[in-house]
């Protein structure tokens, strides 16, 4: 992935979620591809640019919809999946690709994956400012999490893919709200 020029895009109050473009898809690998279990945007969470303006990480949480919780544990559901990344790499394979490992955690399970993906800077004619536009995917054992519960009956593996937009924030009069 190119460099963004200018500013210092790692400063955190430089960027915002697009939460109208953001949305999870949960999917069980069948031999003849891939069956959606759910589709989320209840998104929290931070990605992490470096200097040069390059995805070298992120840190979110997905809010799980009420027919996604796992099995209750010691009086409790946990209510989100929180998935983790840093030293994430430029792929050789793929123009703008990522690659690198990342860990998914629920409630007190946790798995460590690889995962893919890209992330591609999108000119925005209006402002004159690029945004990022991020596709992340992993593949993990149902099993290691215990959930979801679609996929661990049969032991199948789960594909999680994330799709987001990053956009600089506006600051000045006619700024809208962050």
């Amino acid at each position: 992935m190119d460099a963004l020029p200018g500013k210092n895009y790692s400063d955190p109050d430089s960027w915002r979620i697009e939460g109208t473009a953001s949305e999870a898809v949960l999917s069980a690998v069948t031999g003849s591809g891939t069956e959606p279990i759910f589709r989320s945007a209840d998104l929290e969470g931070a990605f992490i640019l470096n200097p040069s303006g390059l995805l070298s990480g992120f840190s979110l949480g997905l809010d799980l919809p009420e027919q996604a919780l796992p099995a209750r544990r010691w009086g409790r559901y946990p209510s989100s999946l929180s998935w983790e990344a840093s030293g994430l790499r430029p792929s050789e394979a793929e123009p703008h690709g990522l690659e690198g490992h990342g860990t998914l955690a629920l409630g007190h399970r946790e798995t460590r994956t690889a995962l893919s993906g890209t992330c591609t800077r999108v000119p925005n004619a209006r402002t004159g400012v690029p945004y990022l536009k991020i596709v992340l995917e992993t593949v993990f054992a149902s099993a290691a999490l215990w959930w979801p519960r679609e996929a661990r009956r049969r032991l199948r593996p789960v594909q999680l893919t994330l799709f987001a937009e990053i956009r600089p924030v506006r600051i000045g009069p006619d700024a809208r709200g962050r």
